[in-house]
């Protein structure tokens, strides 16, 4: 399992070095801060078909906010996912 800040060179940066972990998981929440998770989210959202399309064996697990800060709703909505990882769940 490799986690990626919600970054596009980084997550691009991943990609390009050949990492083919079981799951990559494309993070909104410890490590972006809070003044651009909104970028985050547009970045994972736009990257992620382009990313499935060159890692078809990884799965690819966006982590988001808890849900206690009301910031999960507003990820995905147009995106084809089958999983989303929360931090944590109280």
């Amino acid at each position: 399992m490799l986690f990626v800040p919600g970054r596009k060179d980084l997550l691009e940066k991943a990609v390009a070095k050949g990492f083919k972990p079981d799951v990559l998981v494309p993070d909104m929440e410890d490590s972006v801060r809070p003044n651009e998770k909104v970028a985050a989210r547009k970045v994972i959202a736009e990257i992620l078909p382009e990313m499935s399309k060159k890692l078809p064996s990884v799965l690819l697990v966006p982590r988001v906010n808890s849900l206690d800060t009301g910031m999960h709703k507003q990820y995905f909505v147009s995106t084809n996912l089958t999983t989303i990882r929360f931090c944590r769940v109280d």
